[in-house]
């Protein structure tokens, strides 16, 4: 499991469920988002890396770099 701190009091998890990356985010007020159908713990990295967690709608890793995988958004 991989763990990255950011701004504002969100942490980030790559965690790994039934052999799959899942990214889930947990923000200052204790919200939860799952985000999952990366294909790999790479793929999961390079999202993480751009900090766009909250809009599945308009999100700033899909708008640029147009993955051919669906990432599905699980707000808890």
């Amino acid at each position: 499991m991989n763990t990255f701190d950011f701004e504002g009091g969100i942490t980030v998890e790559i965690e790994h469920i039934d052999g799959k990356a899942i990214v889930s985010v947990v923000d200052s007020d204790g919200d939860n988002i799952e985000i999952s159908g990366f294909p790999s713990e790479k793929d999961a990295h390079t999202f993480v890396r751009f900090g766009d967690f909250e809009d599945s709608r308009d999100n700033d890793f899909v708008n640029i770099t147009n993955p051919s995988y669906e990432l599905k958004w699980k707000f808890k």
